[in-house]
């Protein structure tokens, strides 16, 4: 399997302050200037070991303050169960709030909806609807 390489370009002086929250966590860091594309500044690389994600370094450099890291949490919440155990989802989840269920190995993305159709004494009924 190849490395891992973590970049970030660092501009106007915060390369030291990046290159030490990266030593930090144990990797060793290069520099490179870079003119580019992204724009000027200086090419911070970091091959991560066995078991780092690039996600776990840019949540630390979210944590320590530094300006434009980005935290990467999940957009979506994850649920686990039957989907026609509706009244469990209304009650994790809640309606009308998309999120990611997981059924048979695949993950789908849909909105739990309440479906009012006038009846007084029975009430409505819940609804999956995929979200695009």
């Amino acid at each position: 399997m190849a490395d891992k390489v973590f970049t970030y370009l660092a501009k106007q002086g915060q390369e030291s302050q990046i290159e030490k929250l990266l030593i930090g966590l144990g990797l060793i860091v290069g520099t490179l200037a870079y003119q580019g594309v992204r724009g000027v500044g200086v090419m911070l690389k970091a091959v991560l070991p066995d078991g780092m994600s690039k996600r776990q370094v840019d949540k630390h450099l979210f944590a320590a303050g530094v300006p434009g890291a980005v935290e990467r949490k999940n957009r979506y919440r994850l649920y686990r169960g039957e989907s026609w155990d509706k009244w469990k989802i209304a009650e994790r989840i809640g309606v009308g709030n998309p999120f990611i269920i997981s059924e048979d190995g695949k993950l789908r993305k849909v909105v739990l909806r309440y479906i009012d159709y006038g009846c007084t004494c029975c009430g409505g009924y819940y609804e999956l609807e995929d979200v695009k």
